[in-house]
C-alpha cells in the first residue's frame, strides 16, 4: 500500500501509471478492493452481517437518495465511520474532481456513490427501526449530509439539513 496525501498526486495516478503491472488506484474511487490489502498480522478479517433489515434499509436509502447519488452500497472499506463518498467506478478521482471544479475547469461534478457500513451500530438500529412519520427518509438524507461533511463538503441544502436535524432532535427529546 502507497499513501499518497498530497492533492496532485490525484493526477498521475489517473493517468495509467502501475508499478511491475500493479495499477495505482485511487480508494476514494469506485470499487477498490481493501480486501486485497494484508492485515496487519493477528488482526482479524471484519465479517458482514447477514442482515435482511440492513439490505433492506440499503435500498430504501438508495430509491430515497436516487437525485442525489449514484449508487447507494454496502462497504468494505470502513471501519470506524458509518458511511462515506466515493466516485462511481467509471468516475474521476473525488478529490481530482474536487480540484478542477474549484479551478473552473469542470462544468458539472458525477454524482458520487454512498457507501454504507453495514457493521456500524447507528447502520444495524436505523435498519431495524420503523418509518414513523417518514423518519427512515430524514436518517438517510442525514447521512448523506454526513458523509459530505466528513469529505469536506456544507450540506447541498443547508435549511432542509437544519429541518430534518430539527425534527430528529425534537423526536429524541420527546
Amino acid at each position: 500500500m502507497l499513501l499518497l496525501p498530497d492533492q496532485v498526486d490525484n493526477f498521475w495516478t489517473t493517468m495509467g501509471v502501475d508499478y511491475e503491472g500493479k495499477p495505482f488506484k485511487s480508494v476514494t474511487q469506485g470499487g477498490a478492493d481493501l480486501g486485497l490489502i494484508p492485515l496487519v498480522e493477528g488482526a482479524d478479517k471484519p465479517t458482514e452481517p447477514e442482515n435482511a433489515a440492513v439490505a433492506d434499509f440499503l435500498a430504501f436509502a438508495k430509491t430515497t437518495l436516487a437525485d442525489a447519488v449514484s449508487d447507494v452500497r454496502a462497504s468494505d472499506r470502513l471501519t470506524i465511520s458509518a458511511v462515506c463518498l466515493v466516485a462511481p467506478e467509471s468516475g474521476m478521482d473525488r478529490q481530482l474532481e474536487k480540484l478542477l471544479a474549484s479551478a473552473g475547469q469542470l462544468p458539472t461534478a458525477a454524482l458520487p456513490v454512498l457507501e454504507i457500513n453495514p457493521r456500524h451500530a447507528l447502520i444495524q438500529k436505523l435498519a431495524s427501526s420503523d418509518d414513523a412519520d417518514g423518519l427512515k427518509s430524514d436518517l438517510a438524507h442525514l447521512l448523506l449530509d454526513q458523509a459530505r461533511i466528513a469529505d469536506g463538503e456544507q450540506p447541498t441544502d443547508a435549511r432542509a439539513f437544519s429541518d430534518r436535524l430539527d425534527r430528529l432532535m425534537s423526536r429524541a427529546v420527546g
